[in-house]
């Protein structure tokens, strides 16, 4: 008794809904077409082509830190056998380089 009672609940809600316009269906289909979106995407992927090619002109920033830790009396850091003088290390350093001139470059 209570399964035909739901399924009775669920015939009585799918017929509740409203049958969709002709405009919103076809709006319903543009979004969620997905060669549509994915052609929306590349298009938005291609206007950011020219800021990329910009960007070659702005100063270039790029920083590193290492370091190694090594167990007492090892000889072992790194993952391979080295100097029987293993110690603990740390170095950084960074570079700027700025695009001074471009023999080969196109006007943008």
């Amino acid at each position: 008794m209570k399964t035909a009672a739901l399924f009775v609940l669920g015939v009585s809600a799918l017929s509740a809904q409203t049958a969709l316009t002709l405009s919103e269906a076809h709006r319903l289909a543009l979004e969620n077409n997905p060669q549509l979106n994915a052609a929306k995407f590349n298009a938005l992927a291609q206007r950011q082509v020219p800021n990329e090619v910009k960007s070659s002109l702005a100063p270039q920033v790029t920083g590193l830190a290492t370091g190694v830790g090594a167990d007492s009396g090892s000889r072992i850091a790194a993952g391979g056998l080295n100097n029987p003088a293993v110690y603990n290390r740390v170095a950084g350093g960074f570079a700027v380089s700025q695009l001074l001139s471009d023999f080969d470059a196109r006007e943008i």
